[in-house]
């Protein structure tokens, strides 16, 4: 007994040690990003001193996510330096444009061009929010070194597009491609055996094909020839071009140099970096002078925000809100965690939010490629019992197709930018046979006892009979038919109208529009006036859910993974890393998935 006592407490006091290292190590680490955080929130290469009463906002684009990360999310202790520099959500840069707007200090903005990779969607908001920053007459000002797509469609707002001249204006068109699995799984002999609803379905494609299916080439190019529309229709507007040429221009190469990209007007100038910083100090004052503008960051701003949020919720009393709930990643079932949507937990937070007296609409911001059927049905069940009760309204980010639809599907109105992605209504089911490999590669055999026939269906080292086949099948038929049906019922439409624009096929926020999968073409802050509007409120304050649980050591541990998974595989590789990755998910997902295809990135 003594031996079991010492025992136990020499496992409660290392618990505790290690705790106590862990936050004095954590602490350390805040300490020294703080001694930091003023140089990183000043951005790299730009002064942010100077006068309190001639400011210019330094807006940066590397990744807006929905929803801002929890305090440690960013934590990378391999880089200290980053650790000021912490990402901005979404509705954090549209408020902050807005107050903008409204300050006599700020007399502009100065757009960093360099290293724009948020979706299409969300780019679509910040254009929406920055043509409004316009109309109070203050300027906007873009620069960069090597400016993509994404960045020179945000760039198409603004009054004067500049370029480094030795820079890249990146204008080629746009592509979406698929990596294809089959060939390599046929080396180490593994076999996906695949069971599907619907004939855009694709996502299994990559496991038994080589290329894509005439029907996947079809949907996807109809997909990106739309967003690839809207994309030159904005620059023919911008910059008083025709769409015609500008297509010509991206068809045939033309834009090769920096020099062609002013040639053809797709720029204003040529400039360095310091000669972009003169003219916007001579703006900012309206004249030539030896003073100098302040720079601020979105990272000091949104600071000040946060700042100012938490003060004003500790000071008065609690008001009526409109709950953002945030769906963010894919669809799973077990534990909580960051940049997923869990079932259950999700679930929760739509329960919470209806029970909460306070919360008088729910906003559902929905930015995921869906993945387990049995979590989607939880979360619409819970979503279901909360329509009628209170006004509940979508807005979709990047993409929310098939599981991201199907907890959509119901809502009193749905909006979509019009380069979101969605729809994607199909159901299917993966199960890697792996036992040729094993035995042929690895040497492993594998023998077993059953109570029953087919109790070791499931199982990786045998193939499942034909028996076995048309039994899964029945499941995912009947997983779609409810599927459909949700749909139907939620869109107040017939299952025959829902199945002839559904079987998996994938459609852009303007195609959805036209097939009534969408209400309205329209951002997040469109989605919570509506949402107000619907509620009668006209004084409220927005609150996010699903609420953070998340220990900072987690965190902190998750990212120490991956900083020494980068390190050890190396950055030029880490795109084959991220393939295996996408591998490994594929194959060890259980269950019947409602998912996007693949993880269409549009470059």
């Amino acid at each position: 007994m003594k031996d079991i006592l010492k025992s136990a407490l020499g496992t409660v006091i290392g618990i505790i040690t290690l705790n106590i290292i862990l936050g004095v190590f954590i602490i350390l680490i805040i300490s020294v990003a703080a001694a930091g955080s003023a140089s990183a929130n000043g951005e790299k290469g730009v002064k942010n001193k100077g006068s309190k009463d001639h400011q210019v906002i330094h807006l940066t684009f590397s990744d807006v996510p929905d929803r801002s990360p929890s305090g440690f999310a960013d934590l990378n202790i391999f880089n200290l330096s980053e650790i000021g520099s912490k990402k901005i959500g979404l509705i954090d840069y549209l408020d902050i444009i807005v107050s903008a707007k409204e300050n006599d200090r700020i007399k502009g903005i100065y757009m960093d061009l360099n290293y724009v990779w948020s979706n299409w969607s969300n780019i679509e908001e910040l254009k929406q929010a920055l043509v409004d920053f316009k109309s109070s007459g203050k300027f906007i000002i873009a620069y960069g070194d090597f400016i993509n797509k994404k960045a020179y469609d945000l760039a198409t707002v603004s009054d004067k597009v500049y370029l480094t001249p030795t820079g890249v204006l990146e204008f080629n068109g746009l592509n979406a491609s698929v990596t294809f699995f089959k060939k390599a799984l046929e080396k180490l002999g593994i076999e996906v055996q695949v069971f599907k609803y619907g004939k855009f379905k694709s996502a299994v494609e990559p496991f038994i094909l080589e290329k894509m299916s005439e029907s996947n080439k079809k949907q996807l190019g109809a997909l990106i020839e739309t967003i690839y529309s809207k994309f030159l229709d904005g620059i023919s507007k911008a910059r008083g071009l025709m769409a015609s040429d500008l297509d010509r221009l991206a068809n045939e190469l033309v834009i090769s140099s920096p020099e062609s990209a002013l040639e053809y007007g797709l720029i204003d100038a040529l400039k360095y970096k310091d000669e972009v910083m003169q003219e916007i100090n001579q703006m900012a004052f309206g004249k030539d002078t030896t003073a100098e503008v302040r720079f601020v960051s979105m990272q000091k701003l949104a600071k000040k925000k946060w700042s100012n949020e938490y003060t004003a919720k500790e000071l008065v009393n609690k008001t009526d809100e409109i709950a953002v709930i945030y769906a963010s990643g894919e669809i799973t079932m077990g534990k909580a965690q960051e940049g997923t949507i869990t079932g259950d937990h999700f679930a929760k937070a739509v329960k919470t939010s209806r029970e909460d007296s306070s919360v008088k609409a729910i906003v559902l911001r929905i930015n995921s490629p869906g993945g387990s059927a049995l979590a989607s049905d939880i979360i619409w069940r819970e979503l279901m019992l909360t329509k009628g009760v209170k006004p509940i309204i979508v807005s979709m980010g990047g993409v929310a197709a098939s599981g991201g639809y199907y907890i959509a599907c119901m809502a009193d109105k749905i909006f979509a930018n019009a380069n979101t992605i969605t729809g994607s209504i199909g159901v299917f089911g993966m199960l890697p046979y792996t036992g040729d490999f094993m035995t042929d590669k690895l040497g492993l055999t594998f023998d077993g006892v059953s109570t029953t026939k087919y109790a070791d269906l499931g199982s990786l080292n045998r193939k499942v009979s034909e028996y076995e086949r048309q039994v899964i099948q029945n499941g995912v038929n009947k997983v779609y038919e409810d599927f459909v049906e949700r749909v139907a019922d939620g869109r107040s439409s017939t299952f025959d109208e829902i199945h002839a624009i559904a079987e998996g096929r994938v459609w852009s926020g303007t195609q959805a529009l036209e097939v009534g999968l969408i209400d309205t073409i329209g951002g997040l802050k469109d989605a919570i006036k509506t949402a107000a509007l619907m509620s009668g409120l006209e004084d409220y304050e927005t609150v996010a859910y699903p609420k953070r649980k998340v220990e900072p050591w987690e965190i902190l541990i998750n990212n120490l993974d991956e900083t020494v998974k980068t390190k050890l595989i190396g950055e030029d590789l880490m795109w084959l890393n991220k393939e295996f990755s996408a591998l490994k998910q594929w194959t060890t997902r259980k269950g019947v998935q409602i998912r996007l295809p693949y993880n269409i990135e549009l470059n």
